[in-house]
């Protein structure tokens, strides 16, 4: 394996663990620090460690149409997708966000299909999206018990599904229009803008006065901006840049995993066996839909 793809391999597996921690620090962080404030705090300083460093070493700013091509992704991915994630989990836990998240790829295959002289769908893509689907059904059915708690979660839910959208049209975006800037400068472009309009949109909704300095809360923020944004982002971008975006898109199958078992370990969520069979089901439809992960062949490439 050349070195060029071995490193893009590094990349994809550092996602797949790293921002399957996210999930669990998020969850813990937005107990003490306000949502959109906690996200823009997030980004804000990992977009200076990010730009600063391809800066220091000889990258160029993007220039011209580069700009729109980042700030186009940075807003779908940062500013209104992972804004969305972080609000929701104020009452969704971290791992079942993550599994809701996991359905990502299922709007990277639809998104292809529907764009004009995409791929026509399949009956097996058909059928994976609605196992998919009917695996997030069962994951909030058992809510329906407690009315008054069931629209506070389905709303979550709701911010969660929305939020993957935005990340398979983020993705897509990305891996469609490629900046010579470099990915990790245009990441680190992207992180900046995401944490200045986030810190600002935070500031204007006077969430300021419900900042609450806990050890927890600013472990969780540390991690966010060196583990989730500087590693964590530098190194999807990177992998989308560098490998077939199904084969990316499938960091969404470890990411629950990671973010389950570190939620019960560290946050002591409750993992049943109900969410566990949701897990199964999630997963099994999004992998249908996935050709990269077909042994007898792969998805050809449209444009």
């Amino acid at each position: 394996m050349k070195s060029g793809k071995l490193l893009a391999y590094t990349a994809w597996v550092m996602v797949c663990i790293l921002w399957g921690a996210t999930y669990v620090a998020i969850r813990a962080g937005v107990q003490d620090l306000p949502p959109i404030l906690f996200a823009g705090l997030r980004f804000l300083p990992a977009g200076i460690i990010m730009v600063a460093w391809r800066r220091a070493v000889g990258i160029p700013w993007p220039k011209g149409r580069e700009w729109i091509d980042l700030i186009i992704p940075g807003l779908l991915l940062l500013v209104i997708g992972n804004g969305c994630l972080v609000y929701s989990e104020q009452v969704v836990p971290g791992g079942i966000a993550a599994l809701i998240v996991a359905l990502t790829p299922l709007w990277m295959v639809t998104l292809v299909m529907i764009k004009p002289k995409g791929e026509r769908i399949t009956p097996m893509e058909i059928i994976g999206i609605l196992i998919g689907f009917g695996g997030l059904v069962l994951l909030i059915w058992p809510q329906l018990n407690d009315i008054s708690a069931f629209k506070e979660y389905l709303h979550g839910v709701l911010l969660l599904v929305f939020a993957s959208m935005l990340w398979a049209a983020g993705s897509l975006y990305i891996a469609r229009h490629r900046v010579k800037c470099g990915p990790l400068m245009g990441a680190g472009v992207q992180t900046l803008s995401a944490g200045i309009i986030l810190t600002i949109v935070g500031t204007l909704a006077g969430e300021w006065p419900q900042v609450e300095i806990t050890s927890t809360g600013m472990w969780s923020l540390a991690y966010l901006i060196i583990g989730g944004s500087v590693m964590g982002y530098g190194a999807y971008v990177y992998a989308l840049s560098h490998l077939p975006i199904g084969l990316v898109s499938t960091y969404a199958y470890v990411n629950p995993v990671v973010a389950l078992f570190l939620g019960v370990i560290l946050l002591n969520e409750v993992v049943d066996g109900r969410t566990i069979l949701a897990t199964c089901i999630i997963l099994s439809g999004v992998a249908l839909v996935n050709k990269e992960l077909w042994p007898w062949g792969s998805r050809k490439k449209t444009d």
